[in-house]
């Protein structure tokens, strides 16, 4: 049962749920029960992710002490890689993503030895990067921004005229109602145009 759930039957029902999902999506092997660690702590991975989503560019002058600038530049594919293998790693492997050695370890292996053009720092680096000031204060603003969109988890979807929808079992629902407001010319459902897209 899904820490949380109240009703044992229904606990059941969504872990089943995910893991039959996964399966469909070409990601079999969900863990057989839930993890101990569940809610795993993100706050370290999101803000590594944060990093990275600035640019390799931006990281290695964090690294060198430099000035650093966002920029994605070449580093999209590393992005995706990093945040895929993170995912991996607590929905398939079980393990915990809040761990700084968990980690560290994908860092190295999908970020540190790609190239991007720049020679990025190893895991442990990135670890005490991420923990810097500026690059809590980035993931911060960046958090407050979604929050002032409405957005409350991922993935999220907006469309064009700011209809939100949450969850990847809504990507289509997402796509149809664009293609919808794309034929009328106006709003529809749920508006989050309270406040600017957030970027990542």
């Amino acid at each position: 049962m899904l820490p949380g759930v109240q009703v044992p039957a229904k606990g059941k029902y969504m872990f089943h749920d995910v893991h039959r999902t996964l399966s469909l999506l070409g990601c079999p092997g969900f863990p057989a029960r839930p993890h101990t660690n569940w809610p795993p702590n993100t706050v370290l991975a999101g803000r590594m992710a944060w990093m990275l989503a600035q640019g390799p560019s931006y990281v290695c002058a964090l690294n060198s002490s430099g000035e650093p600038s966002p920029k994605l530049e070449q580093g999209a594919q590393v992005l995706a890689e990093f945040v895929w293998r993170v995912f991996e790693a607590e929905f398939i492997g079980g393990e915990d993503i809040g761990s700084p050695r968990v980690l560290e370890r994908l860092w190295n292996v999908y970020v540190a030895k790609a190239d991007v053009g720049s020679e990025m720092p190893n895991g442990e680096r990135a670890v005490e990067l991420a923990n810097t000031s500026v690059v809590k204060n980035g993931y911060k603003d960046n958090t407050q921004a979604a929050i002032a969109c409405k957005l409350f988890g991922a993935p999220s979807f907006t469309t064009d005229d700011g209809d939100m929808y949450w969850g990847n079992d809504h990507l289509l629902e997402a796509m149809a109602h664009h293609k919808v407001c794309s034929l009328l010319d106006q709003p529809l459902g749920y508006c989050t145009k309270s406040a600017p897209s957030p970027k990542i």
